[in-house]
């Protein structure tokens, strides 16, 4: 069975990898076995994590706006 993943959870399950570009398998192991000798398998997961982490926080995520935490004004009771 063949799993195209972009996810890292999907992908540490797996019990063999492979990394393509351009449609030639640059490297091929267990996830393990990979991050411990290829370092474009290792940037790939570094820059796919990022992207998650991005992605999960969203626009809405505490921080990301200024002005939309505690102490702002709004919603706090004050009368106008």
């Amino acid at each position: 069975t063949i799993i195209i993943a972009h996810r890292l959870s999907t992908i540490s399950l797996a019990a063999r990898v492979a990394v393509l570009e351009e449609g030639r398998i640059l490297a091929e192991g267990t996830h393990a076995e990979l991050l411990a000798r290829e370092p474009r398998y290792a940037a790939i997961l570094a820059q796919g994590l990022e992207d998650d982490v991005e992605q999960a926080q969203g626009p809405d995520a505490p921080g990301s706006r200024p002005g939309s935490g505690p102490g702002n004004g709004s919603g706090n009771g004050e009368a106008r």
